[in-house]
């Protein structure tokens, strides 16, 4: 029954509600995740208004981090991972009979584990999935998450949940997605710098948001995007490089070069140094990349 208190609760005051919720998850142990992450689904699906709540007091946040492996908690399930390898100070070597119960102590411990950190990874993206795909609430989710995550990785967790999942653990490049084990490490770094201040903030009633930025502004440069052009979510010199190359969305690219021609002859048309954005996007604001000069 706590989903639908918490529903009733947020109807009459969400930001409220969601805050003290909020400061619980970004303060709750590794194993407290799964069960906190069934509550965050069941508001997502059934409490339109916090979802609002939920993205302005930078829950998303908090989701990625869990999927990133750099939410508060895995701290502490890094420090178990150490104790269960740690040697003892006195090493031998065990004969046949005592082996199997040698390891009987860790080898459970250690499954355990790696099969909570999949669940809370995959529970993450399945509510940022079930806020994308939310007809009222949904576009706003997607114009956050584009400032921590490149378009693409959005777009297919708006899609599906193991889309998203096979892709963040991959190394990807290509014209619509470029991706890396240093991209990753970059978005993990920026996305423990953002939950640090959110933790600390945690403790007064005053909670600064994330949304207080600029929706356009990026949140996170890779370096690998750095002095690549990029039109309507395509980097376009590796498209040059790979003509053949398929691309998701063609027409979308075609409309998004027409538009950024457009704007460049345009006398006294402003650019700044950002990717020119796609059709979802608010006109005449970028992200980061390289506009066309």
């Amino acid at each position: 029954q706590w989903p639908d208190v918490l529903a009733n609760a947020l109807a009459c005051d969400s930001h409220a509600q969601t805050r003290c919720l909020l400061r619980f998850v970004r303060m709750c142990t590794a194993a407290q995740l799964p069960a906190v992450l069934d509550l965050l689904t069941a508001l997502v699906e059934g409490a339109p208004p916090f979802i609002e709540a939920f993205i302005s007091n930078g829950g998303y946040i908090d989701l990625l981090c869990m999927r990133l492996g750099c939410h508060t908690s895995d701290d502490a399930l890094a420090a178990i991972r150490q104790e269960a390898h740690t040697p003892t100070k006195e090493p031998y070597t065990p004969t046949k009979e005592t082996s199997v119960s040698a390891k009987e102590p860790h080898a459970p411990a250690k499954e355990a584990l790696v099969s909570t950190k999949e669940l809370v990874e995959r529970k993450a993206l399945h509510v940022l999935h079930t806020a994308l795909c939310d007809r009222m609430h949904g576009p706003r989710v997607r114009l956050e998450l584009r400032r921590w995550l490149p378009p693409a990785i959005v777009t297919a967790l708006a899609a599906s949940t193991d889309t998203a999942m096979s892709l963040l653990d991959a190394c990807v490049r290509s014209p619509d997605l470029i991706w890396s084990p240093v991209c990753a490490d970059e978005l993990r770094a920026a996305l423990r710098e953002q939950g640090a201040r959110l933790l600390s903030a945690g403790a007064t009633d005053a909670l600064p948001s994330p949304s207080a930025a600029p929706l356009r502004a990026a949140a996170v440069e890779y370096s690998e995007y750095r002095g690549l052009p990029v039109v309507g979510d395509v980097f376009l010199e590796l498209l040059i490089n790979e003509p053949s190359a398929p691309l998701k969305d063609a027409a979308g690219l075609l409309d998004a070069l027409v538009r950024a021609l457009l704007a460049h002859e345009t006398p006294g048309a402003e650019t700044t140094a950002g990717v020119v954005m796609s059709e979802d996007d608010v006109e005449g604001e970028d992200s980061d990349g390289k506009s066309l000069q």
